[in-house]
């Protein structure tokens, strides 16, 4: 049986794609799926006594965090063997909550959170797992309670998203770039990645100018209002936000007439979001069948006997240069576009033979047919000349 749990944290998730297609794949090992959507994070929702499962699968970099929170109040789950999807290479080391930036000196290797050494302070470890084994210590901040060991038995999909790339993308697009202007939510996923845009571009873009826009559901309509605002040399650049109306006093038909009429600022995304919706010009990016098929792989593997903890994190290094044909040429970029090798056109108008490929094969079968017909015309009239 293959329980879906698909957690709701009120953010359009980056992950779609590779979770839909993951779960289908999955769904074909089982006769009677079943499915699920969370709503919240409460532990006895994600994690239900009453379910015994083989696998757990997790997608994408927001919901590990939050399971090392959680720590022993997963119950049993704790010990269910784990397949990671599409993650980062790296992972914060410390519990994590929504709009924390530690300046993210914390990183390490996502194989080191197999290992993972968390501390609870003495009101807290209380909430633990009995089975949590809790080494009484001092934290960083001198409070006294317990360190504990997540211990997890996990493999998975890594890949590193080629933020260097994208920005020479930007910057090659864009010879006169002065600014790029990172709009996104404070989730884990989109933070992470919004510290390492910065860094590289005080690294290798220094006369670029970094600022952010942070989404929640009160700034939809300012920052649609902000990107309406025509402004030469800049870009705008996201990892997960997505236009759309969910918290705007705007319809989706306005927004899209909207963005249409009076946007004039290319905006990027380091996802594959523009595929969905006309807004994003689009970018290099890593294939999410890659990421679905290994993951999928290696969940046979897993319930087939093997333990995670043998298996070897699994990397994703392909790349695709996909861009949306239309957008490019509303934003005058399509002629640089068109000069990048490899690329991909999304969206991109047909040829004048596709558009009219039936007419075409038509007057060819037509012409083929008056040919023949001529020819035996001119036969027969050299035989009744003989």
């Amino acid at each position: 049986n293959i329980h879906v749990r698909y957690m709701n944290i009120d953010v359009v998730y980056n992950h779609d794609l590779p979770y839909y297609s993951l779960r289908s794949a999955l769904w074909s090992l089982s006769d009677l799926p079943e499915s699920s959507l969370l709503s919240s994070t409460v532990e006895s929702s994600i994690f239900p006594a009453d379910v015994n499962t083989d696998l757990i699968i997790i997608v994408g970099d927001d919901i590990l965090p939050i399971y090392q929170t959680l720590g022993g109040l997963t119950g049993k789950w704790r010990k269910v063997p784990m397949i990671l999807c599409g993650v980062s290479d790296f992972i914060t080391s410390k519990k994590w909550t929504h709009g924390l930036n530690d300046g993210y000196t914390s990183l390490i290797p996502i194989e080191d959170y197999r290992h993972l050494k968390t501390f609870y302070k003495e009101t807290e470890i209380n909430l633990q797992d009995v089975d949590l084994e809790a080494v009484p210590g001092i934290n960083e901040n001198g409070e006294a309670g317990y360190w504990t060991q997540l211990r997890a038995n996990m493999t998975g999909v890594k890949l590193s998203l080629p933020i260097k790339r994208n920005l020479e993308l930007i910057k090659y697009l864009i010879p006169e770039l002065k600014e790029i202007v990172w709009v996104d939510t404070h989730y884990y996923s989109a933070s992470h990645i919004q510290w390492l845009v910065e860094e590289e571009i005080k690294r290798s873009m220094p006369d670029v100018k970094f600022s952010s826009m942070t989404h929640v559901r009160a700034t939809t309509d300012s920052i649609f209002n902000v990107m309406f605002s025509p402004d030469a040399d800049k870009a705008y650049l996201t990892y997960s936000w997505a236009v759309n109306g969910v918290y705007s006093k705007h319809s989706e038909e306005q927004i899209k007439s909207m963005f249409r009429n009076y946007s004039s600022v290319p905006m990027f995304s380091l996802t594959e979001q523009f595929s969905i919706n006309n807004y994003w010009i689009g970018g290099w990016y890593k294939p999410n069948h890659e990421i679905v098929d290994r993951t999928a792989s290696l969940a046979f593997r897993v319930l087939k006997g093997e333990q995670p903890n043998s298996i070897p994190f699994e990397v994703v290094e392909e790349e695709a240069l996909k861009l949306d044909y239309k957008l490019l040429e509303k934003y005058g970029l399509l002629e640089k576009a068109q000069s990048l090798p490899g690329i991909i056109f999304i969206n991109e108008p047909p040829s004048f033979i596709q558009r009219h490929e039936k007419q075409i094969w038509a007057g060819i079968i037509t012409f083929t047919i008056l040919i023949g017909l001529f020819m035996l015309w001119v036969k027969r009239l050299k035989h009744n000349r003989e």
